[in-house]
């Protein structure tokens, strides 16, 4: 993952010229996401966004340079709502992000989308990973930090370590689990993660 400071050719390239015109950057993101639900990632190109949102691919690899950026900028387009002021309810605190973390892996584009993010960055460790910086970036990892610590976790936890476990946990029930067969509410995420952070074994 490329330092905070370092600018892609998008980011470069919205920082001159004239102002985005966000109602252009809403239609492009729900054209993504709907193609995504309806007929998968393969079918998700640059051409046909462009097609079903009525502009011009031009306008696209403007703003994006690739499919992957902008399937990763229509799926996980920021979570400020995982960042949370820890209330001292150690398990209270842990649920929110695991619902949050649900919430999104839940829906049909994300499900869609996943699996050819994946093999994208395995054939191209170049492309940057919105999802990376969206849903366990330094912001979140801060915040994850401060909620052990105001929560009376094991001073031995490593957070990155936690958070990690967490958002693994949360695909493993989201993605997996279903195919056994296996349904269940987010709770016994949350409780594994509690267990997890308030002791730590040799």
């Amino acid at each position: 993952m490329p330092p905070a400071t370092t600018s892609t050719p998008a980011t470069a390239a919205r920082g001159r010229g004239r102002p985005r015109d966000e109602a252009i950057d809403e239609r492009i993101r729900a054209a993504t996401l709907d193609l995504l639900a309806e007929q998968g990632y393969a079918a998700t190109t640059m051409t046909a966004v462009a097609r079903r949102a009525g502009v011009g691919t031009a306008a696209l690899y403007r703003r994006w340079p690739s499919r992957a950026e902008l399937v990763e900028h229509a799926i996980f387009p920021g979570f400020p709502e995982l960042v949370l002021a820890p209330t001292g309810d150690l398990r209270g605190d842990i649920q929110r992000y695991v619902d949050a973390y649900c919430e999104l892996f839940a829906t049909p584009a994300a499900r869609a989308a996943m699996p050819g993010l994946i093999s994208g960055y395995q054939s191209d460790p170049a492309i940057p990973r919105r999802i990376g910086d969206s849903i366990a970036g330094s912001r979140v990892r801060d915040a994850f930090r401060a909620l052990l610590e105001r929560d009376g976790a094991d001073p031995g936890v490593d957070p990155d370590d936690a958070l990690d476990v967490l958002i693994g946990a949360v695909m493993q029930h989201c993605f997996v689990r279903p195919f056994f067969g296996r349904a269940a509410g987010n709770g016994y995420v949350t409780d594994a993660v509690v267990r997890a952070v308030r002791s730590v074994r040799d």
